[in-house]
């Protein structure tokens, strides 16, 4: 759900449809006091739902309840739409002021005229794609509107994929930066798709109310926010600029590495779209700086920042990454969820409310597992192969829930030109619902003394295996498939392929 306003700032509107391609459109203001109490559809139903406080100060009202309006106080494109944000329980609607409000529109207008997005063309009634404003209030306190395209209008008959970031190749960035002399660096990239290339096909847009001339529109030189491909287009944009100083990797293509005259490695540098995250020596950093500067930057930290969700510290010579936050604000709305439902007997099948309550704190706990917490992989795995749920899976989750608590991985410095691949895998046969069976694996990078975690998996088996030995191979191959693609990948950035150790509990 979302707010609408006008950019007047006058009226407020919302609407909960959602069969319009999935968006969210507008409703009418009104008076709520005019509402016929239980009558109504299930729109009538859903504008109920919201905060009390929300229908008496704006009056939402359903689409059954509109106003009939002329075309000229249509809501139009340029209606802005108010980020919401959810807190479990109902939505909180972000509204500003109309004076916020537009100077929020005038600084976003300042940044695509001053990247120059966009070129002021007669209008010669070719299909133009409606766009909306985006608010939302920051923590500090302050507003900002972004121009977003509704690119779901445009037909994309292109690549619209672009690459993120593998968390391996973070880890053993992070591992890199613990090398004497080494520096690690976090950078933010302002505006980043409004700094994309040329845009490569002609795409125009209905400028903003505010901001329209009678009789044009505006003709799009680089990707707006909202367009498909407009990740793809910021990511070529920066893969091309920092090839002419570093070399790509072969298996992740969000990482860039850099060699002095030796061939020995001086540098490393993830992207994830707009957060680049750099360590390497000074010789490195001053060779990235020309392509670096090509763009407007935010914020450059270093010792103590957040990158992914992690919460990356500088420990004297470690390097340490947790969730110490995460994990503290998802067990409380947790626990707070789950004391809210009442669990249904051991054997009984769960309710609808208390099976989305789990999904949601399952959401919660497959992201802190898959991140820094591997304990609760297992667990997670259990309740999630078992359908449909029950009392027991409710307890199990309580369980898990009371328990959580961030692990703190800790990278140390390694003599690189000695390190090899340790690889743990492990399996159970029938130990999942249904006979299936589960598997999983360790992968760490080690010198013979200090050992620094790569990546981690468990999952499901997804092959028929009758025996141990069978389940225990099967570990063992995704293991080593896994460790291959690695080896490749050191081999790209130390110019040496390690060898790979495995072990397992199997004969």
């Amino acid at each position: 759900a979302v707010v609408s306003t006008q950019s007047t700032g006058e009226t407020a509107r919302a609407e909960l449809d959602p069969s319009d391609g999935g968006e969210v459109g507008c409703g009418e203001l009104g008076s709520a006091e005019d509402r016929q109490p239980g009558a109504g559809s299930e729109e009538d139903r859903q504008v109920k739902k919201q905060p009390e406080h929300i229908v008496r100060e704006y009056g939402l009202r359903s689409k059954h309840e509109e106003v009939q309006e002329t075309e000229s106080d249509t809501v139009e494109e340029e209606d802005v739409l108010a980020v919401v944000q959810d807190d479990e329980t109902c939505s909180i609607y972000n509204v500003v002021g109309p004076e916020e409000l537009h100077e929020a529109k005038k600084v976003e207008i300042g940044k695509l005229k001053e990247f120059e997005v966009f070129e002021v063309v007669p209008d010669t009634g070719k299909k133009k794609i409606s766009t909306r404003w985006v608010v939302t209030r920051k923590s500090d306190g302050t507003v900002k509107a972004r121009l977003v395209a509704r690119g779901f209008e445009e037909s994309t008959e292109w690549p619209t994929n672009s690459p993120t970031v593998n968390k391996f190749a973070v880890r053993v960035l992070l591992g890199l930066t613990t090398t004497p002399g080494w520096n690690l660096r976090s950078i933010d990239v302002t505006s980043a798709f409004l700094q994309s290339g040329e845009i490569g096909r002609d795409v125009f847009i209905n400028p903003p109310r505010e901001f329209r001339k009678p009789g044009h529109v505006w003709k799009l030189k680089k990707t707006l926010y909202g367009l498909a491909d407009a990740s793809r287009s910021w990511y070529f944009t920066i893969s091309n600029a920092l090839q002419e100083v570093c070399y790509l990797s072969r298996i992740d293509r969000t990482t860039f590495y850099g060699k002095d005259e030796a061939g020995t490695l001086i540098g490393m540098m993830c992207i994830h779209v707009d957060d680049v995250l750099v360590c390497g020596t000074n010789v490195f950093f001053d060779r990235i700086k020309p392509a670096i500067k090509m763009f407007k930057l935010g914020k450059v930290e270093s010792s103590s920042f957040i990158y992914l969700g992690w919460e990356v510290k500088k420990r004297g010579e470690e390097i340490v990454i947790s969730q110490e936050s995460y994990a503290k604000m998802a067990r409380e709305d947790m626990l707070e969820a789950l004391q809210k439902i009442t669990a249904p007997l051991a054997a009984e099948e769960v309710s609808g409310e208390v099976e989305e309550v789990m999904r949601r704190c399952i959401g919660k706990l497959t992201w802190l597992s898959t991140q820094t917490c591997p304990q609760y992989s297992f667990a997670l795995l259990d309740i999630t192969t078992k359908k449909p749920w029950t009392g027991r899976e409710v307890k199990a989750l309580r369980k898990i829930v009371k328990g959580v608590h961030a692990n703190q991985i800790v990278f140390r410095a390694l003599s690189w030109d000695q390190v090899s691949l340790k690889v743990y895998a492990d399996a159970s046969l029938g130990n999942l619902d249904g006979h299936k069976s589960g598997s999983g694996f360790v992968v760490y990078i080690s010198d013979g003394e200090v050992s620094n975690l790569v990546a981690y998996s468990c999952s499901r088996v997804k092959r028929v295996v009758k025996s141990v030995f069978s389940a225990e191979l099967y570990a063992v191959s995704e293991a080593l498939n896994f460790c291959v693609m690695l080896r490749i990948f050191f081999g790209d950035i130390l110019g040496r392929l390690p060898p790979i150790s495995v072990f397992t509990d199997s004969r």
